[in-house]
């Protein structure tokens, strides 16, 4: 199993690499956006985890950052 998805990952990395920088990003982004609203667990795990380590922020605060780390990190 590990051997079928490292393949698809090489075929995907292979089948992106010649996509413009400003496509790749741009793809990226909306995959982290499709992420945060289907990955609601692991949204979860970041809420908890800023809560704890950024009690001073307030919750919205924590919530921009929390879709914008999912965002970026897509």
């Amino acid at each position: 199993m590990k051997a079928v998805l490292y393949r698809v990952a090489v075929a995907s990395m292979r089948l992106l690499a010649p996509w413009p920088l400003p496509l790749l990003r741009a793809v990226g982004r909306a995959f982290g956006i499709v992420l945060w609203h289907l990955a609601r667990s692991r949204c979860e795990v970041v809420r908890t985890n800023l809560a704890l380590c950024m009690p001073q922020l307030d919750p919205m605060q924590r919530e921009a950052l929390a879709r914008a780390v999912f965002v970026a990190f897509a």
